[in-house]
């Protein structure tokens, strides 16, 4: 059953829809066919990953099935009823604004106040943000949206799924706000989505430009004819601008808004001027290693172990930027949290153990049906390509593990010949 939109973006409508036969909340996203030929193979990559570690990883969003119909390709996912990352820090954003106007307005009525109101002789200091004195102000530019804690505590869980995908041998290249949703636990639990631009072969060397400019690492936006670059270093680098976006509700690197009547910059000169940020802040080192102010921002307001961690992300030379393992050992992601931060992530490991093992054994176990999957997978997006006969069966592909046969030696052979019929 349809409920409501969830959003619209380039060829695909995701709604929200809850399933007849358990009352479940699901994310339907949903393609008009025909399916231009090109985004089949990024489609069908999109969902074998997702399908593949989504379910064996509770920071990556999950594929359950996927439906064919005469008119539409349905692919059917887990819902994250939090929203995205970018709703979340914005929703901060507007709070903080709404609250330094409330306190602004604040200040100025108790500075109207006359001062013979006060009683004579009264030579008691006045308390800090109370009355004629103003109350200190964040530093320019290094306003904390989200307090280090709570970024914290969603930055080790964007490394957990990250570090799951690269040990499986795959990159994301397209880590950002809009790709990281939440659930609705408290505190949320963070979840990976969004695969179209990923890539297997993860530590091979890759010359393919991908991504969202204002987190491409340098070396992405030279990639074409030069010496490309490491996939895995890249996603490192995004991982660095998402918690930087987190922390201070903007981007370490962009490109300058258009004005009215100006024409909008290409994408090429995009990526040229945030490059060109890049190596105005970072070739000298930007400033020295105790400085509070790097990539033009004060952070005073961060703790040392951050901007230590941040200063290693951002190095302009991938072969020396911190790793996966080298930002998991690293004292920021070491410091204690919050009682609630700690239990939460605490119960995520613990899952997420059982889970691995739970994964394990179902490839060992049905690793044959999952071939058969993966194969109908294929067969049903090729066919999606045109249009489907009026009258034609709606087909579907069941990812869910636990849809997998008792006995793998029992074969459905039903599907394939429906899909035949459509391909």
């Amino acid at each position: 059953k349809v409920l409501a939109p969830l959003g619209q973006g380039g060829e695909a409508a995701t709604w929200l829809c809850r399933q007849l036969s358990n009352g479940r909340l699901v994310a339907a996203k949903v393609l008009r066919r025909p399916v231009p030929r090109l985004m089949i193979s990024y489609l069908h990559h999109e969902v074998q990953i997702q399908a593949m570690f989504g379910e064996g990883h509770f920071n990556i969003v999950n594929v359950m099935q996927v439906a064919l119909t005469p008119s539409h390709v349905v692919i059917v996912m887990e819902y994250a009823a939090g929203g995205t990352l970018t709703s979340y820090i914005s929703s901060r954003i507007q709070k903080r604004t709404q609250d330094r106007k409330l306190a602004a307005a604040a200040a100025s009525a108790a500075e109207a106040s006359p001062s013979a109101s006060a009683p004579p002789g009264n030579s008691t200091p006045p308390t800090p943000g109370v009355g004629s004195v103003k109350a200190k102000k964040a530093p320019r530019g290094g306003v904390l949206y989200v307090s280090e804690g709570e970024a914290n505590y969603f930055f080790r869980q964007a490394i957990a799924g990250m570090e799951y995908l690269h040990n499986n041998g795959v990159a994301h290249r397209d880590m950002k706000l809009d790709n990281v949703l939440l659930d609705d636990s408290i505190p949320p639990v963070l979840k990976i989505s969004d695969f179209g631009f990923s890539k297997g072969d993860a530590d091979v060397n890759t010359f393919t430009t991908i991504g969202t400019p204002c987190y491409m690492a340098p070396e992405v936006t030279s990639a074409r004819g030069a010496a490309g670059y490491l996939p895995k270093a890249a996603d490192v680098w995004s991982c660095g601008v998402l918690l930087f976006a987190t922390l201070f509700g903007k981007f370490p690197f962009d490109s300058a808004p258009s004005r009215d009547g100006q024409q909008q910059p290409t994408t090429v000169e995009v990526m040229n001027e945030i490059k060109a940020q890049q190596n105005a802040l970072l070739a000298r080192g930007g400033g020295d290693a105790e400085s509070c102010n790097f990539l033009g921002v004060d952070m005073s307001e961060l703790s040392p172990e951050c901007r230590n961690m941040l200063r290693g992300i951002f190095d302009l030379n991938p072969r020396r930027r911190l790793t996966i393992k080298q930002i998991k050992a690293h004292p920021w992601l070491q410091v204690p949290l919050s009682p609630a931060f700690t239990h939460a992530l605490e119960d995520l490991r613990s899952r997420q153990k059982a889970a691995n093992k739970r994964s394990k054994e179902f490839f060992r176990v049905h690793g044959d049906w999952w071939g058969r999957q993966q194969m109908k997978l294929q067969m049903l997006l090729s066919a999606a390509v045109d249009l489907g006969a009026p009258d034609a069966p709606t087909i579907w592909v069941d990812l869910r593990r636990a849809a997998a046969p008792v006995d793998d030696d029992t074969v459905d052979d039903q599907l394939p010949r429906n899909l035949l019929s459509a391909v």
